[in-house]
């Protein structure tokens, strides 16, 4: 097997070496409120071709919202409420962390004893 052959799926096509999720974590890190597909593909190392169609898909799965500035210009941005989501999942994990510590504190103390 060649190495070109090793970065293709069972289609044959190129396998996508940046998921949906590192899309979405580069344009929730951006330092605009919205950004354009050319940025995103600047940003991830990909054709912007690909990369405006698979904001396409995630905008049709609810977790982007876009606006078209100009027959040529669209901008991406991850809706208010998924921002939430995204709080409230952090907040859950920063929590479960803090009460594992605790918990793990507890044990260690008492098998000093």
């Amino acid at each position: 097997m060649t190495e070109n052959e090793s970065d293709r799926d069972e289609q044959g096509r190129f396998a996508e070496q940046t998921s949906d999720d590192d899309i979405l974590r580069v344009i929730h890190a951006a330092e605009f409120p919205a950004v354009t597909a050319r940025w995103v593909a600047d940003t991830v190392g990909m054709e912007r071709r690909p990369v405006h169609q698979r904001l396409e898909e995630l905008h049709e799965q609810g977790k982007l919202e876009r606006g078209k500035l100009s027959p040529r210009v669209v901008i991406w941005w991850i809706p208010e409420e998924w921002l939430q989501i995204e709080i409230v999942l952090e907040e859950e994990c920063l929590r479960r962390s803090v009460h594992y510590s605790f918990l793990i504190g507890v044990s260690m103390s008492e098998t000093d004893v």
